[in-house]
């Protein structure tokens, strides 16, 4: 019988506009960079991460992280950079210029 604690949650996160970029900031405590997944789904960001620790009560917990959020129009999907440190899943994404333009009609 498996006495692991399995978890789900959505991971919190922050979502700030810096004028040419954005900064989309995930809280994934207790997990290692190698076990962080970002993945691209058409304008989706997705994020995905597994880890395991022991508990305080000693037993085997088992925690995994699943967001997926709809990105702004005026992302800039090209220009992704992902950095992890210390339990903090920083995306950076540049800006394409604007989300509206007008289109000419003939």
């Amino acid at each position: 019988m498996d006495e692991r604690k399995i978890t789900k949650y959505q991971p919190l996160f922050d979502a700030c506009d810096r004028g040419d970029h954005y900064l989309f900031t995930f809280d994934l405590p207790h997990v290692r960079k190698e076990d962080v997944h970002v993945y691209l789904k058409e304008a989706q960001l997705v994020i995905h991460a597994e880890t395991s620790f022991q508990d305080e009560d000693g037993s085997e917990a088992h925690l995994v992280y699943d967001r997926e959020m709809s990105l702004p129009l005026d992302a800039d999907l090209s220009s992704i950079r992902v950095a992890f440190k210390d339990g903090l899943l920083r995306v950076y994404m540049g800006k394409t210029g604007g989300a509206r333009r007008e289109i000419p009609v003939y």
